[in-house]
């Protein structure tokens, strides 16, 4: 009995775990994509005017 016991507890015990992780990437994927959509466009495009134009040009002349 207690094999049979060790061997239902490890198969609920991956079941669970597994819903759980696919559950928990789902959701953290869907949020990181929609936040780095909203952060590339608007950092991005701000880092790109301000520093790098000045730099280039104090290098250049």
């Amino acid at each position: 009995m207690q094999h049979l016991h060790s061997l239902h507890t490890q198969q609920l015990h991956t079941k669970q775990t597994q819903q759980l992780h696919t559950r928990q990437t789902q959701q953290l994927h869907a949020r990181q994509t929609t936040a780095t959509r909203s952060t590339y466009t608007t950092a991005t495009r701000q880092t790109y005017t301000t520093v790098k134009h000045p730099t280039y040009t104090n290098a250049t002349h």
